[in-house]
């Protein structure tokens, strides 16, 4: 590849990474620039015509600067990073999260593709833990120079599926995605004729190392990479260590025992959402949320100046409603969604043992 375009591709994809939309829980920063969004596209065309400037100013310096190996360093430490994070929350499964109440009650066919698949692959302990291998894995070989290649080629495979994913079933991720897979493309692009010499012409070929940015033996470099990798775990760690330690024991299903009339509709299900929603399901199969907040066993409809009184009667869960000019009690049952054929993370070797549950 042309140095040229090669700088080019390299400060463009440096750039991309420092202005994606990101929620970075260290640095904090709130962004206008929301994932996939036109602007985003335009920023990511502005940062293309920086990067050509700045290479073609690069090209004609009389001292030439380590440019190619820094850039390669910086996108192999940020493309390790994302691999990390994203594949920690699969390993703690905190990516694709156990589907919420609510979208467990409803019909298939009234979820979008990205909700849909989110919700499938939030049932999967074990496909979320396979996937998290396959990304915690290139990326720490992204962190040695040695091991570069390797990861950088590992990623390129992963990353291939997930941007695919993201297209296929159009989830809003896929520019942060497209970045990733060209950064590791980048990243392979050197050795990649003498890959193909070695899968297709059955030639003999030698990869070297990645050349490293500072000294193997450096104090400068064993600091700066300790620093490096210290602010890797803490930004990936952090998030779990202030985490709730449990989650309300008020969140879940209710079904009433017999249809109420609530705020206009035949009330069936109530569903308590862990991100402060109240959802109301009515006997059409219609979904109406509620911004909501629960202290103790109180439950306060924000946008409604009324709200429940939850109290346990034995196996009966009452619901009192509590409002400016009426007080209504609705008896309900609540729903194990642990026990819904969806949420049983069964496996079977054979169709008779499948065919048999």
């Amino acid at each position: 590849m042309n140095s040229l375009i090669k700088n080019t591709v390299g400060i463009w994809l440096a750039l991309v990474i420092l202005t994606l939309p990101f929620p970075y829980y260290l640095i904090g920063l709130s962004s206008s620039i929301s994932s996939d969004s036109e602007l985003l596209y335009w920023a990511s065309l502005f940062a293309l015509l920086i990067a050509l400037i700045v290479s073609f100013l690069i090209s004609k310096l009389k001292n030439k600067f380590k440019t190619d190996t820094i850039l390669r360093a910086f996108i192999a430490y940020s493309l390790s990073f994302f691999l990390l994070k994203y594949g920690i929350d699969k390993l703690l499964l905190q990516q694709f999260y156990t589907p919420k109440p609510n979208i467990l009650f409803t019909p298939v066919g009234q979820l979008s593709k990205d909700i849909l698949f989110w919700t499938s692959m939030g049932t999967s302990k074990t496909y979320n833990w396979f996937m998290a291998v396959l990304e915690i894995i290139p990326g720490l070989l992204l962190l040695h120079s040695k091991t570069r290649k390797l990861g950088a080629l590992i990623a390129s495979g992963v990353l291939l599926n997930v941007f695919m994913i993201n297209v296929g079933f159009d989830i809003s991720v896929k520019l942060l995605s497209f970045y990733l897979l060209t950064s590791s493309i980048y990243l392979i692009q050197p050795f990649t004729m003498k890959l193909i010499r070695l899968v297709v012409y059955k030639e003999g070929v030698q990869l070297n190392s990645e050349t490293p940015l500072l000294q193997p033996a450096s104090m400068t470099k064993r600091i700066l990479k300790s620093a490096v990798i210290c602010l890797f775990v803490l930004e990936i760690s952090l998030p779990y260590i202030n985490q709730p330690a449990q989650q309300n024991e008020l969140i879940g299903t209710f079904e009433l025992e017999s249809p109420s009339l609530l705020f206009g509709q035949r009330a069936k299900r109530f569903h308590i959402h862990s991100e402060d929603f109240f959802i109301i399901e009515n006997t059409d199969g219609h979904f109406t949320d509620m911004k909501s907040s629960i202290t103790g066993n109180y439950i306060h409809l924000l946008n409604k100046k009324s709200g429940f009184q939850i109290n346990q009667k034995g196996l009966l869960i009452e619901f009192i409603m509590i409002g400016k000019n009426n007080t209504k009690s609705i008896t309900t049952k609540r729903i194990d969604v642990n026990k819904t054929p969806l949420m049983q993370d069964d496996f079977h070797w054979t169709v008779e043992g499948m065919i048999g549950n």
